[in-house]
This record gives structure tokens, sequence and C-alpha cells, in this order.
């Protein structure tokens, strides 16, 4: 599924026999599971308790265990942040907390404006419009990040009385994700590359005789190889040091030169690297269509 966000909904579509639940584990662990459906069709949004990272699985037979589970990173919807626009009575208006994403619409009364003013105070030096009449909107981006900005009234002396008024946009900070790799031996070449930011997890899956080693080479040699583990459900988080690209191969026989060897590149999580697209529209659902009736991988994993 990727990247979500609270309101928006999957759509699990199949033929034959299947069913969808979620794994709080992330992994195929049955433990504390909890239904979704088993007929096709079966649609499942996102609330504000999934915020982070969400499994779903097959548990019909071996199926998860094959490759018939994926995850989604579920962050939290943008917030519509409403500004009731005037003079206060003799101080500045109260300063507000926000997000990227989050959409400031300022209503008023009588004659006023808004202004950013990047000077944090009422010059009007440099000042960027952002309207002339009331329910004009300010949706916070990435530019915004981790600063002060500055709205103000421009008519007359309405910011020296008063309005004015603080936004301080937080820094969102990239939620952990769980990647379930189908760790196998492909047909005439390597596993597609993948992407992940410290703090990831990544979770190798398989059927058959295989296992994972960090191979520092960046290739089939198993100089200085780190085991991540021998059977299947291993597990590797990356850290700070990962930052780069990291190889993972299977050192069973050929199978690493047969093409069975993953590249991922890990990208920095600390607070001041994160950046968070803010989503496409605001107030807007999406349902999203997975085929969950995934092609197992039987018979793909050479021994």
């Amino acid at each position: 599924v990727g990247n979500t966000q609270v309101g928006d909904t999957v759509t699990f579509n199949w033929g034959g026999t299947h069913d969808v639940w979620i794994h709080p584990g992330g992994d195929c662990s049955e433990a504390n599971r909890i239904r979704v459906g088993n007929t096709p069709g079966v649609v499942y949004t996102f609330t504000e308790d999934d915020v982070g990272t969400l499994t779903f699985a097959c548990d019909v037979g071996d199926h998860c265990e094959n490759g018939q589970i994926m995850s989604a990173t579920v962050m939290r919807a943008p917030k519509n942040i409403n500004v009731d626009w005037f003079i206060p009575d003799g101080d500045s208006l109260p300063s507000v907390m926000a997000e990227v994403g989050d959409i400031l619409t300022f209503n008023w009364l009588g004659t006023h404006n808004v202004f950013i003013h990047p000077t944090g105070d009422c010059s009007e030096a440099g000042s960027i419009e952002v309207g002339q009449t009331s329910g004009v909107s300010y949706a916070l981006t990435e530019d915004d990040i981790g600063g002060t900005i500055t709205f103000a009234c421009d008519v007359g002396a309405h910011c020296e009385n008063g309005q004015i008024m603080q936004v301080t946009v937080g820094v969102p900070v990239n939620v952990p994700q769980n990647i379930m790799v189908d760790w196998f031996i492909p047909a005439g070449d390597s596993l597609p590359p993948l992407t992940a930011t410290v703090g990831d997890t990544i979770t190798f899956n398989w059927g058959g005789f295989h296992n994972v080693f960090v191979h520092p080479t960046g290739d089939c040699s198993n100089e200085n190889a780190i085991a991540v583990g021998a059977t299947t459900g291993a597990m590797y988080t990356f850290t700070e040091a990962d930052v780069g690209v990291v190889t993972f191969a299977c050192d069973v026989g050929s199978h690493c030169e047969n093409g069975q060897i993953l590249m991922v590149t890990v990208s920095p999580n600390n607070v001041d690297d994160v950046n968070v697209p803010p989503p496409s529209a605001a107030n807007t659902k999406f349902s999203t269509s997975i085929l969950a009736a995934l092609i197992l991988v039987a018979g793909s994993s050479l021994l």
C-alpha cells in the first residue's frame, strides 16, 4: 500500500480462496490478529489508532509465508485550523501549533486582510499576501517546517493593535515502516532495489532453503559478511550506520550469483532532515484498490 493517511480506504480484491487480517506483529505471526474480511471487495478505513505501520496478511494455509502480506504507513490526516481574525482587546492573538499539510482558514467581519510578515513583527518589509477576503486559506508546506510564520493584518494600524499571530510549524517524524521482502531466486536477474529510512525494519520471508547476510562489498563476495538470519522471518532494523546502500544476499550455494541479492538505499531520519510531503488535496478520501491475491511464489524458491 505504501504511504496513506487517516480517513483513506483500502479495498482488497481477489479470485480463489483468500482472506484479510491485520497482523500486529508485522509478520506472519497470527498472535492477536484482527479480522478484516474473507470476501472479495472487503474495505478497511484507516483511523487515528492506525497511525504508524499496519500489516495486512492472508491467513489461508501458508499464503502469508509465500508472500501474501503487505504493510501500509499511516500518517495523520491534515487539520483544518479555523482562525477568528480580529483585533484583540489589548494583546496579540494567541499562537498556534501546526504541521505540514495543515490548513489555516482566516474568517472575519469588517475590513481586514492577511499577510505573511517574514520579519516576525508588524514591519511590512517583504510581506507576502495571503488574501483580502474572509475565508482565505493558507496550507503549510515543507518550506514552513521547523520555524515560525507570522501572519498579520495590514489594514491601518490593525497589526500594531494586536492583529498578528505566530504559527509554529512542527517537524513531523517519519513513522518506522516494516518492509516485507519475498526472499527467493528471481528468474534471470537480481531482486529489485528498495528504499528505506533509519528506524525501518526489513523482514525476509521464504520457502525452501535460504539465509540472509549483509554483504559490505556490495556484491556476491561474502568477505566480512554479517549474518542476519537463517530462518524465514529474519529481520533487520536500519540504523544511522546504514545510511547509504546496504546489500543483502543469500549465501547458500550460488543463490547470490543467481540473483538472490538485494540493494536497499537507506536515508537518515534525523529530525532536521525529515520531509513529509503534504497531501495532494485536503479533506479528500481516496480509495486504493489492491489486488490482494498476490501471485504466490510457490516453486520460485530454488533449493
